[in-house]
C-alpha cells in the first residue's frame, strides 16, 4: 500500500442498512408484482410505494427548508467518503446526547477533519428491536447543544444508529412536535449537512471507515431510501510511522 493509495478489502464490507420489511408496524408500504414469469411474461416485475423517510434513508435540506436543496440537487460526495465513528455506547435509554458527550467521544478518536462524515454509534440497534415501539420510545436523543456541536464541525453528513430527535416519541403517539424541536433536522439540514438515519451494525466497525450511503436519485424529493455500506479504512497513522522507520 502506498501513502497516496486507498486499499480496502471488498470482503470486509459491512451493510449498515435495515431491510425494508413490508410488515413493519410503523413503516407499512405497498408492494405488488405486476408481471409474473409464472404467467408467461418475459420478466418478473414488481412495483412498490413507501415513505421517503422509512427504514435506512437520507434526508435532503428540502425536508425542513422550502428553499433547501432537493435530493437530486445534493452532491453525491455528501453521502460517500471517509467517516469517523463517535462512540456513544455508554449513553443510556432516554438520555440526551449533549455537546459535552460528543466532545468526549471526539477526544477519544483525535482530530476530526472538516467535511468528513460523522457517524454516531450508540449500539441502539442491539438494545431495542426496530420492529417494536420501544425502539423509539426508549431511545437516547441529541439535544440542541449536541446538534450545534455537530454543525460546528462542518461534516458533509451525519449518520445515526438511533432515532435522534426527542419529539419523535411523541410523533409515534400521534402528537406532532414543532419543527424546531427536531433539533438535528433544524440545525444540520438548515446548514446543508445531510442526514443518514436508521443505521445498524456500527459496533462492527473501527473508528474510521469508508462510507457509501447514497440515496436513490429521486428528482425533487426531500429524502429517499439508501443502502448504507461501510469498509474499514487502514490505520494511516500507523502506516506512516512504519514507513518513516523503514526509510
Amino acid at each position: 500500500m502506498s501513502d497516496t493509495g486507498l486499499v480496502v478489502d471488498p470482503a470486509a464490507v459491512v451493510d449498515l442498512s435495515f431491510p425494508i420489511d413490508p410488515g413493519h408496524f410503523r413503516w407499512r408500504h405497498e408492494r405488488q408484482v405486476v408481471d409474473r414469469l409464472d404467467d408467461g411474461g418475459p420478466f418478473e416485475t414488481s412495483r412498490f410505494g413507501m415513505s421517503a423517510h422509512a427504514f435506512t434513508h437520507a434526508d435532503a435540506p428540502s425536508h425542513v427548508a422550502q428553499d433547501g436543496a432537493a435530493l437530486h440537487e445534493v452532491p453525491v460526495r455528501t453521502w460517500v467518503g471517509p467517516a469517523t465513528i463517535l462512540d456513544l455506547g455508554h449513553v443510556g435509554p432516554g438520555e440526551p446526547v449533549t455537546a459535552a458527550l460528543l466532545e468526549q467521544a471526539a477526544d477519544a478518536v483525535g482530530a476530526l477533519p472538516a467535511e468528513e462524515i460523522l457517524l454516531l454509534r450508540t449500539g441502539w440497534d442491539q438494545r431495542r428491536d426496530i420492529a417494536t415501539p420501544s425502539y423509539w420510545q426508549d431511545a437516547p436523543w441529541v439535544d440542541r447543544s449536541g446538534a450545534e456541536w455537530l454543525a460546528a464541525r462542518r461534516p458533509r453528513a451525519v449518520g445515526f444508529d438511533f432515532p435522534q430527535d426527542e419529539p419523535i416519541r411523541r410523533t409515534l403517539a400521534g402528537e406532532p412536535g414543532a419543527a424546531r424541536e427536531f433539533v438535528t433536522h433544524d440545525v444540520l439540514l438548515r446548514h446543508g449537512i445531510g442526514l443518514v438515519e436508521y443505521l445498524r451494525g456500527l459496533d462492527r466497525l473501527p473508528p474510521r471507515v469508508l462510507l457509501v450511503a447514497a440515496p436513490i436519485a429521486l428528482t425533487g424529493s426531500d429524502g429517499g431510501p439508501a443502502r448504507a455500506l461501510a469498509l474499514p479504512l487502514p490505520d494511516v497513522s500507523h502506516h506512516r510511522t512504519t514507513t518513516e522507520r523503514q526509510s
